[in-house]
């Protein structure tokens, strides 16, 4: 049996990219990962099973409204793994969250709330600083040719943000896209 076979993965979504997500905090040894936006918890599950191969990491989720009926149910997916132990769910604004962050430098940080570009923007602003300078700061639902709502924008706030901060960005586009941000420092 494989650590993927092992793990809870294959019902995650996310296409082939649930892999390289399990394997970044693990390749990084990552002790904090910030995601925002819980939605059904596929990306939740992946992070945390991660955080329970890893031992000693912890997973932060910034979720504006627990009390949606997705968010229930992945409350309870996550539950019922035995993952809550390397989890913290916090009822907030993502980008107050980001401001008011106090904990330890983040080592991975994943954009999934809400996706206008404003909205996305101001998340890189607030989180960006509490980022590892060998940390990873990736979104999702960045191809701009997937069947996403007209005003789902984060790759034209990846793209604004790097421009201003003169970084770069690599954005994967299969199949809804995810989007990381090249630091240089």
């Amino acid at each position: 049996m494989t650590v993927f076979e092992s793990r809870n993965l294959e019902e995650s979504g996310y296409s082939e990219y649930r892999y390289l997500m399990f394997m970044l905090p693990i390749v990084l040894k990552a002790k904090t990962i910030v995601e925002t936006g819980l939605g059904q918890g596929a990306s939740t599950v992946i992070f945390l099973e991660a955080c329970r191969f890893l031992g000693d990491c912890k997973l932060y989720t910034y979720e504006i409204n627990i009390n949606k009926e997705d968010t229930g149910s992945a409350r309870k997916k996550i539950a019922e793994l035995n993952l809550t132990k390397w989890w913290t769910l916090i009822e907030k604004d993502s980008v107050q969250g980001g401001r008011e962050w106090k904990e330890s430098e983040i080592d991975i940080l994943y954009l999934d709330s809400h996706h206008s570009a404003e909205h996305v923007y101001n998340e890189l602003e607030a989180w960006v600083p509490h980022v590892k300078d060998t940390g990873i700061i990736f979104a999702h639902d960045t191809n701009p040719t997937y069947a996403h709502p007209p005003d789902w924008k984060p790759l034209d706030a990846f793209a604004k943000y790097a421009q201003q901060k003169n970084h770069k960005i690599v954005n994967l586009t299969f199949p809804q896209g995810m989007c990381f941000l090249i630091r240089r420092h």
